[in-house]
């Protein structure tokens, strides 16, 4: 007989469905990280930390688009893929910037609530 249901996702080759799930996943985390950093300076866990994320040269400048996305992904990539050291850079610099902040012009403080 006919069956119905998850049976029919079969008639779609995987890599579509694979390719289709990576870039929802690709938009979902963008969205995530530079959407609420946009509209509130940070994410939810660095809200609760009591950090936020500012723009380098001029901190009373809003953050644009452009300049999240060069931190947020392209950023994050060049500081995983040379073995973390992107991050662990921040220990040994004045002004505890990652490799990924660089990237972005940006900088993480703190701040009150």
């Amino acid at each position: 007989g006919i069956k119905y249901g998850l049976s029919s996702l079969s008639l779609i080759p995987q890599g579509h469905i694979k390719l289709v799930t990576g870039f929802t996943e690709l938009f979902m985390g963008l969205s995530y990280w530079i959407g609420l950093t946009l509209k509130f300076g940070a994410t939810p866990g660095k809200k609760i930390m009591g950090l936020r994320i500012i723009n380098y040269h001029d901190p009373a400048k809003p953050l644009t688009g452009w300049q999240l996305f060069m931190r947020e992904f392209i950023g994050r990539i060049c500081s995983s893929i040379t073995f973390l050291i992107g991050y662990v850079m921040a220990f040994f610099r004045d002004d505890r910037r990652t490799l990924h902040d660089m990237m972005g012009k940006t900088r993480v403080v703190k701040f009150r609530n």
